[in-house]
């Protein structure tokens, strides 16, 4: 159906909410709703909803009730009656800040005609969906941490890590940090928030609970005046400006952690940094000097000389690179090859 032909159906009420199927009455925030409401302007695919078909006997007519899509349903029928007015933070800035009757006509004609893809049971009783479902579930594909943070948590953080990875996309593609397949599966938002994590808490081993925890307490509306949005920011920009890193060792994900943090501490003095790496004050960065001694370490990390200078780099870099002791001693070799010759 069209949203158009769905939204008219819902208002003649031949389309309803069956409270037995919902797990809640609570309505998404705003910026979820919202971004539902951009996908489908963007002409990206949404979740399918599910309805089931009944006939009401006193008026021989069919209803078709929402088995699954409830707040999808009320979001699209909100916007649709102008009761909904998008987030201002929506990076499709033609969109942001208005409601329907604000787009201009082809916008609302794409919004109108947007095909909503619907699986229709027709006379099933409880216990059929239920066993449907429970069939379509033994097909998913198990879902990773990052995107149960992403599907739990709707507000803040949750939508500038989205946003800020899409920003960075080309430059974790080009560097080889991330594959298409790990993008997908969302990996790219586990590196950001575990930078972020660092900049609040020092660095440390971060665990699933770790990034879980960043995400519930940075979990609210309004959201954007977080200064370590400004050093992620910093830290990503430089990071794709130094091309001649692109494809070496330290493209991967666990040495651009390492790598970002010192940038943004060599620069700006980092409290949370301090102890791994003590700093008089903050110092300005020569790409030159830099460039050629980060090159020194990829260098010396793909030869595997254990024997040289680099040795306790090339240990750090080696094995449980993911770990605070590994990390810290990455980060201190970093932060030299941004100050001083290595």
């Amino acid at each position: 159906m069209t949203i158009a032909d769905y939204c008219v159906a819902l208002e003649r009420g031949d389309i309803e909410v069956n409270r037995t199927y919902q797990r809640s009455d609570n309505v998404w925030p705003s910026q979820a709703r919202s971004f539902l409401i951009e996908t489908i302007c963007s002409g990206y695919p949404i979740p399918k909803f599910i309805l089931n078909q009944k006939i009401d006997f006193r008026t021989k007519n069919p209803i078709k009730e929402i088995v699954d899509g409830q707040q999808r349903s009320k979001t699209i029928a909100d916007f649709y009656n102008n009761k909904l007015r998008l987030s201002r933070t929506l990076k499709e800035k033609h969109l942001a800040g208005k409601v329907y009757d604000e787009l201009p006509e082809d916008m609302q004609a794409v919004f109108l005609n947007f095909s909503l893809d619907i699986d229709l049971f027709v006379g099933a009783t409880f216990a059929d969906v239920v066993e449907a479902f429970r069939r379509l579930n033994s097909y998913t594909f198990p879902v990773n941490a990052p995107e149960k943070r992403h599907a739990r948590y709707q507000r803040g953080i949750k939508w500038f890590i989205f946003y800020f990875c899409r920003q960075y996309e080309e430059y974790f593609r080009r560097s080889e940090t991330f594959s298409e397949k790990s993008v997908v599966r969302m990996l790219d938002t586990t590196l950001v928030a575990e930078v972020w994590h660092a900049l609040e808490n020092g660095i440390r081993t971060t665990k699933s609970a770790d990034l879980d925890a960043l995400y519930k307490k940075h979990d609210v509306e309004p959201f954007g005046s977080e200064p370590i949005i400004g050093l992620l920011t910093e830290a990503f920009d430089t990071l794709q400006g130094w091309s001649d890193l692109y494809g070496t060792a330290l493209s991967k994900p666990y040495m651009i952690y390492g790598l970002s943090l010192a940038i943004v501490h060599v620069r700006h003095k980092i409290e949370t940094l301090e102890p791994a790496f003590p700093l008089a004050v903050p110092a300005k960065i020569d790409p030159v000097l830099a460039i050629r001694n980060l090159t020194t370490l990829a260098t010396a990390f793909e030869s595997k000389d254990l024997s040289g200078p680099y040795k306790s780099f090339i240990d750090a870099s080696t094995e449980k690179t993911n770990v605070d002791t590994q990390r810290i001693q990455r980060f201190r070799w970093f932060c030299e090859a941004l100050t001083s010759e290595i």
